[in-house]
């Protein structure tokens, strides 16, 4: 059990960098999660091998960042080498080569030595993706080499955490690298895009301001993320097209309401804002009509497309919700410890619709 200071939090684990590279995007996040992690090597004396940023000491100084130590995956002997033989694999796929193709491979990003095993290291190696470096601990990696394996290793931390971790970055062509599956065939899931939607501070709102909103208006966020869940969590039971357009329906109005609710508050206590998106990946319980290859037959790319208009202190804002099929790779789908419902998240903010 887990005591008041120790309870389960919800975690966004930021992927595909050590240091999070925008405060901007901690910004988008703060207010709807409970910590915010990043992965970050210790050294042998068993402190962080890199320094923080300032706004990231100040979120761990008042305990709402978390560092993820990749020791932490290679404890778990069979599921490290689950993720050693999923990485290979990412390197081998088509959209990994592509992404590459026609490129120079200059190895000018830094991992460091503690997160990868000597077998990778020398396989890359000899694909000329990486190299040591003499009486360094870290490791020279082709860039998207390097945010290749830091994505997939955000996936399979996440998986070992305590906590109710889900790896989040702002970078869709990484998410999809690791999760979408390139074949015709995967796990049925699906994404849930809610375009200009979520209220966020703007990026030149200071962080103890965002801070002290968080405190003090906790209850009116929680119901309103309660508003988001619940709308997730349904979508996961649809088994035909109509009925995901009855659920949209249903909880747009739900989703309005708790925007009439929540964006006062901002008003109210005088912090910007914009509406931001976020784009989630579902995995389904069981395989539904939603999983019915619309994508793979390139029928469509979006399974439902719905326009969002919402009047919000005299500002007319215009969101949207998308709701598409996504394969998920094999590997997700077969392993027990992936049984929730969220297996990634993309975040997004719009400069349009200031407040």
């Amino acid at each position: 059990m887990y005591s008041d200071d120790e309870k389960i939090k919800s975690t966004i684990l930021y992927y595909p960098t050590i240091n999070i590279p925008n405060n901007d995007w901690l910004r988008k996040v703060l207010l709807y999660w409970d910590e915010i992690g990043s992965i970050v090597p210790r050294n042998y004396q068993g402190e962080n091998s890199i320094e923080f940023s300032p706004e990231v000491a100040f979120l761990w100084q008042e305990g709402l960042f978390r560092p993820f130590n990749p020791s932490m995956l290679a404890a778990k002997h069979e599921i490290a080498s689950e993720f050693e033989q999923e990485f290979l694999e990412v390197v081998e796929s088509e959209p990994f080569k592509k992404l590459i193709a026609g490129k120079e491979l200059r190895l000018v990003s830094r991992i460091h030595e503690h997160k990868v095993s000597d077998f990778v290291i020398e396989w890359l190696e000899a694909m000329g993706l990486a190299r040591r470096e003499h009486d360094s601990p870290w490791l020279m990696f082709e860039n998207i080499t390097a945010n290749a394996y830091m994505s997939l290793l955000a996936k399979y931390l996440s998986r070992v955490d305590s906590h109710a971790t889900i790896p989040g970055t702002g970078w869709d062509i990484f998410q999809d690298l690791i999760y979408h599956s390139p074949q015709q065939t995967g796990a049925a899931g699906i994404s849930v895009n809610l375009l200009k939607i979520l209220p966020m501070p703007r990026e030149d709102v200071p962080f103890e301001d965002i801070l002290d909103f968080k405190r003090r208006r906790e209850l009116d966020l929680i119901r309103f993320r309660q508003k988001i869940h619940e709308f997730q969590q349904e979508l996961q039971s649809a088994e035909a097209g109509e009925q995901v357009i009855q659920l949209v329906q249903k909880h747009q109005q739900k989703i309005q309401l708790g925007l009439a609710d929540l964006v006062p508050r901002f008003v109210e206590d005088k912090l910007s804002i914009v509406f931001g998106s976020l784009k989630s990946i579902l995995k389904l319980p069981v395989p539904t009509l939603l999983g019915a290859g619309l994508v793979a037959a390139d029928l469509a790319t979006d399974f439902v497309d719905i326009p969002l208009e919402y009047e919000i202190g005299g500002l007319m804002v215009a969101g949207g919700i998308q709701i598409g099929d996504y394969l998920i790779k094999e590997h997700v789908r077969a392993r027990d410890e992936l049984n929730r419902s969220q297996l990634s998240y993309l975040v997004a903010a719009q400069q349009e619709g200031l407040i």
